[in-house]
This record gives structure tokens, sequence and C-alpha cells, in this order.
């Protein structure tokens, strides 16, 4: 393999990529176009209760304090399609709309736009353009199943800079709770398919020090047997269980006990559900669980020991612009490999969601071959393995949407480095 030439193509490739305007939002590297500093804003589709659709189209609004950059994806092929700002919280209020541009989704289900961020309202939604009146600033027809709606707000005015104060989705549903001096405190709560705590639902609250430990919460189910555990953030999920009761007749449970070594999140799922002997979980159930909103000191390996050693492995982390690896403890993956076959155990950034292992030379343009293919689960998590095919000496695990595998590219506007994870050495 032409170990040298890679490199210098990854290099060169990836450089244009990621360096801020170095390129075009034509080229494809959707944000780099933008000055000064960039947020983010992502938009979902949403169902009748506002939840995000997961698997649903989806987009990513990028934006400074005078212009913007929108890719959606998962489109219908041909739409019409307008990004508006709207003007007020309530999403039957059919009126102060202000219209960014319009666009054409295209053949792979994708839309680009970009334009000068107009004053308007603090939310962002992609409708269809013949359900929004442009110069009279108003929607004239509604099917929001066919739109895409903000996860977050942007302030109003031209600025568009975030709110001063954004919305905390936590500060809206903590409840009162014992102080106890000397330990610290965070927060478990029911979540939901996006892990995204519920407004008003289930809650706990989880008090440590070095030895013991102190947890109360009220459950919609009453009279239900439950085990707080510690899970550990490596990827052959083990478990170590700290104490189990059952909740009241008011949903209320109380459980103290030691602190013990283990993984760094803390859960409270239904004691039928975990095999405390065995260290893993037997059943899944997630709506009747909490989960903590902060992790524990880590105390797990960053990744799986390894059990052969005539078995290569290559460590799979997230990195940043400069390709330094982040948040190790959270997203990261082990690509074991012999000279014919492979297994990857990787932990990212998108729950259920499709992501493929790719073998690559560094030019995102061409050159890349699809190994394995698979939807993380709820967890993140992901598990593949098959046989080693292509060139290249890269080994990179990306969104399914963002790669084309009969091309052997990346999809136009596909590029997504937050969400991927790339080698932190070169396959021999």
């Amino acid at each position: 393999m032409p170990k040298i030439l890679g490199r210098i193509v990854m290099v060169v490739v990836m450089a244009l990529a990621l360096s801020a305007g170095a390129v075009h939002a034509e080229d494809g590297n959707y944000w780099d176009v933008l000055d000064g500093e960039v947020y983010h804003l992502d938009l979902f589709q949403k169902g009748e209760d506002w939840e995000v659709i997961v698997d649903g189209a989806y987009g990513r609004f990028a934006y400074n304090t005078t212009e913007f950059v929108f890719n959606g994806f998962a489109l219908q092929e041909g739409g019409n399609y307008t990004l508006i700002r709207f003007e007020d919280e309530a999403a039957e209020n059919t009126e102060n709309v202000v219209c960014l541009t319009s666009g054409t989704a295209t053949t792979d289900d994708t839309l680009h736009l970009d334009g000068a961020l107009l004053d308007g309202g603090a939310k962002i939604w992609l409708v269809l353009s013949a359900d929004v009146d442009c110069a009279g600033g108003e929607m004239t027809g509604w099917n929001p199943s066919e739109y895409l709606f903000e996860s977050a707000l942007i302030g109003g005015g031209s600025s568009g800079e975030p709110n001063e104060t954004p919305v905390d989705p936590y500060e809206i549903i903590h409840t009162d709770h014992t102080e106890y001096p000397g330990y610290e405190h965070f927060h478990l709560y029911e979540k939901d398919a996006n892990w995204v705590a519920v407004p008003g639902g289930n809650e706990g609250h989880f008090h440590y020090d070095a030895d013991d430990f102190i947890f109360d919460a009220n459950m919609e189910s009453v009279e239900t047997n439950y085990t707080l555990i510690r899970m550990h953030t490596h990827l052959s999920p083990s478990v170590t269980c700290l104490a189990s009761g059952a909740t009241d007749a008011t949903g209320d449970i109380d459980l103290t006990g030691a602190m013990q070594e283990g993984g760094a999140k803390v859960w409270l799922v239904l004691s039928a559900d975990v095999d405390c002997a065995g260290e893993e979980m037997i059943g899944w159930n997630p709506s009747e669980y909490l989960f903590e909103n902060a992790l524990l000191p880590q105390t797990d390996p960053v990744v799986p020991p390894i059990d052969n050693e005539n078995i290569n492995r290559i460590r799979l982390y997230k990195k940043d612009a400069n390709w330094t690896p982040v948040d190790v403890a959270n997203y990261f993956g082990v690509f074991h490999h012999d000279e014919t076959n492979f297994t990857v155990t990787a932990r990212v950034m998108l729950p259920n969601f499709s992501y493929t292992v790719i073998r690559s030379n560094g030019d995102i343009n061409s050159g890349i071959t699809c190994l394995a293919t698979q939807t993380s689960n709820n967890q993140g998590e992901l598990y593949m393995q098959g046989q080693i095919t292509g060139e290249g000496e890269k080994i990179w695990v990306v969104k399914s949407n963002n790669v084309d595998c009969e091309a052997g590219s990346f999809v136009q506007y596909g590029w997504y480095p937050e969400y991927y994870l790339f080698e932190n050495s070169l396959l021999q």
C-alpha cells in the first residue's frame, strides 16, 4: 500500500476540509465559509407531541452574526423547501415569519442552503415552500410532519447569537431535595429516545462521597423492584449493583449503601432487567429507568483489554479540528484485526443511528471501502465484524448516510466529523 502517498493525500484533503475559510460552501464543506465564532443548531423531524423522530429527516444550521449555512438530510427528493425564522413560541401561531432562503432537495434527498442571517424570531424551521407566504410574512399551510424544527433557540434580532440564558431542560424539572454536607450530588432522570430528560417525568437524586451513597427517587411504577447500578463505559456492558429495593404505594424509593468500584454512569433499573451476579443487563426497558445527568469519577479502562496478543489493535477516537482525541471516556472504539478479518467495538455520539466502518486513504472523494454497517443501540454502542477488503491505512467509523459505499466517497455536504471516530494508528 502507498503509505507515504496516503498520508500526503489525507493531510491535504483534511486540511482543506477543516480549515475555516479555505473552501466555499458549494464545495461541500458546510460551515467552513463562515468567519468568526460559529454557532450550530440541529433541526429534526418531530412527532405530534414534539418528540424527535429517531432516524427521521434532520439538518444542521450553522451561523455567525451575519450569515448561515444549512444542510438537510433524508428529505423528500425534489421537494421545495424554505428556511424560516419564526417569531412566536406557539406552534399554532401562523404569523411573524421571516424567510431566509429556499431550495429543492436533490436526488440523494439532501438540501444545501446559505445566505444572510436576516432579523427574525428565535425559532429556525425548514418548511414546505408551498406552506409559507414570504411576502406576507405568514404560514399559509400546516404540514408539520414534512418540516424540520429547531432543537434550541437562537437569539432574536439580526445578531443571531444564542440566548444569553439558554433553556436548560433540567432546570424546569428539578425538585427540592435534601442536602447532605460533604456529599457530591447529581440528578437522575427519565429520558426519551434521544436521551433528553422528560419534563415532569420520574426523577431521582444521588448523593455520594468516597465511602457511601444516599439515593432517593419518585417513580410512576408503585410497589416495583428496582436496582441502583454503576454502568461501565467500556463496550462489553458490565454492571456493578449498588443496592436494590421496591417503590412504595406512592412511588417513593430510598436506597443507601457503600460506594463500590464500577462505571462512571449511575442508573436506576428494573431489578428483573439486571443480573447482579453476572454483572450484566439481561433486559432493556429504558422508559422505566432513570439515567444520570453527570458522571462519577472514571474507574473504567478506556478500552477493553486485549485477550490475544497475536491480534492487532487500532484504537478509534473522536477528534477535534487539530486531530487530537477528545472526550475519550465517552466516545471511542477498538478495531481488532488479523490479516483477513476484523471486529469493531465502539461507542458513538448518536444512539439508534446507522454507522459504517470504512477503510480510507484519507481522501473523502474517492478510494473508500465500506467494511460493515450497523445501527447503534440505545447506549450508542456498536459491534461489527467482517473481512478486511479495499485499500488504505485509515479506519473510520462514520454516519452511514454521509458515505456512498458504491461510489467509494462521501456524499456532497456529507462531512460531519464531530460525529465520527478516527484511527489513532495506521492499518499496516
